[in-house]
């Protein structure tokens, strides 16, 4: 809610005690505010009436320009451009480059050789015509990935054999999502098994297999069942891309991408660090937007199991002999031979994670399979939303857990009374 200020001096002490200690401190929802005498204004043009200069004369230069970075453009004739970036700015060129980019009328009065790093990188990015009258030397090497990222015209300029370094191996991935072209210069020796499985999917991209040209990925198991005391489970992990309906799910395999999918709430899948062969064996993942997805990811006849009914499962074993045991498989997935004996046919895979942030992990040590039930309102760990089931190698437990709906699981289904 805006705030009124009902006289000249409220106006002036409320900015008199705006503060600036490494970061912009005031509320700025306060700024949004309009005085009684003209309240169609924003107070930055209803305090003319007030005396804006008097409001304002202290006001440090970093304060001022946060002012204007929000949107206060009234401002910037106030700004002391002589002032903006020190050398010991903590994000040197900031000022220099936003104003470039958003207020070019003011060019004349800005001192280019104050951009640095990064934000030399944006402005140029923005303005490529100020090229030839900055220092390169000033882009820091991630300052060179995001240029090149954005403006590949560029990349004849940098020596890509400073990427293929494990400390820079992450850098890649910032420049081969949007200019795959350059894989060539990329030494895949320096990846982690999580960085190859990008490059898969960049490799993919490049054979015009893109997230948004989402093919059926082949072969899909044939649907096989097994009975475990009343209830009839399918004895593999699911594996399809479309809902039941014809809709594709959609297929992610970038880190952003699929972060940005649980930010946005939208369903998806992927298959463990983008290897096709994971596929037969372990199934995808998929996450908990797709489980709950109207369309139904479950095949005909069959449902995403809930809390309880993986319960009765896990009830009815417990009067044989050990519930993990009986439902792990008893083949050399599991590492460190934790197989089980899979005398239930349930046949339980180590098929790992993907975390919400994109990173894979966990294959061959754990299995993850969702419920369809919500975690209960009210709870603690707010960022958990579902209830899942997991086993792992160095014991015979069955887990119950809450997790972020963002987060890849496999999917076991069970067929419907």
């Amino acid at each position: 809610m805006s705030k009124v200020f009902n006289s000249k001096e409220e106006f002036i002490n409320e900015i008199k005690s705006i503060s600036i200690d490494g970061s912009f401190t005031l509320n700025l929802s306060q700024l949004n505010a309009y005085v009684p005498e003209a309240k169609q204004y924003p107070f930055v043009k209803a305090a003319n009436n007030l005396s804006l200069e008097e409001g304002i004369t202290n006001l440090p230069t970093n304060l001022r320009f946060e002012l204007i970075r929000r949107g206060y453009e009234y401002l910037i004739n106030e700004l002391k451009f002589e002032e903006l970036d020190a050398p010991d700015a903590p994000s040197p060129g900031h000022m220099t480059a936003h104003i470039l980019i958003n207020f070019p009328i003011f060019e004349s009065k800005l001192n280019l050789s104050k951009l640095k790093g990064q934000w030399m990188a944006k402005a140029i990015i923005s303005r490529p015509d100020i090229v030839d009258r900055v220092d390169l030397s000033n882009l820091t090497t991630y300052a060179w990935v995001i240029l090149i990222a954005e403006r590949p015209e560029f990349a004849n300029q940098f020596d890509f054999s400073k990427l293929n370094t494990s400390d820079y191996a992450k850098f890649w991935f910032d420049i081969l999502e949007k200019q795959p072209q350059f894989l060539k210069y990329c030494d895949v020796n320096i990846l982690n098994d999580h960085q190859k499985g990008q490059l898969r999917w960049i490799q993919k991209s490049i054979n015009d297999f893109l997230p948004s040209q989402i093919k059926t990925i082949k072969p899909i198991k044939s649907i096989s069942d097994i009975k475990i005391g009343k209830q009839i489970w399918m004895n593999s992990n699911l594996q399809v891309t479309h809902f039941r309906n014809g809709d594709p799910i959609t297929v992610i395999g970038f880190d952003k991408e699929w972060h940005q999918a649980h930010k946005d709430k939208k369903p998806a899948c992927c298959f463990y660090v983008n290897d096709d062969s994971n596929i037969q064996k372990f199934g995808l993942l998929y996450n908990w937007y797709a489980v709950i997805d109207k369309r139904g990811i479950a095949p005909e006849g069959y449902h995403i199991p809930t809390d309880k009914e993986w319960d009765v499962l896990i009830k009815f074993l417990e009067n044989k002999t050990s519930p993990g045991l009986d439902l792990k498989s008893d083949g050399d997935e599991w590492n460190e031979n934790g197989k089980g004996n899979n005398s239930s046919g349930f046949c339980a895979l180590p098929g790992g994670i993907r975390y919400s942030g994109g990173f894979f992990h966990l294959i061959g040590e754990q299995g993850f399979w969702w419920t369809s039930t919500p975690c209960e309102k009210g709870n603690l760990l707010q960022s958990c939303t579902a209830y899942n089931r997991s086993l792992q190698f160095y014991d015979n437990k069955i887990n119950r857990a809450q997790a972020e709906c963002g987060e890849g699981y496999s999917i076991r289904c069970l067929k419907d009374k």
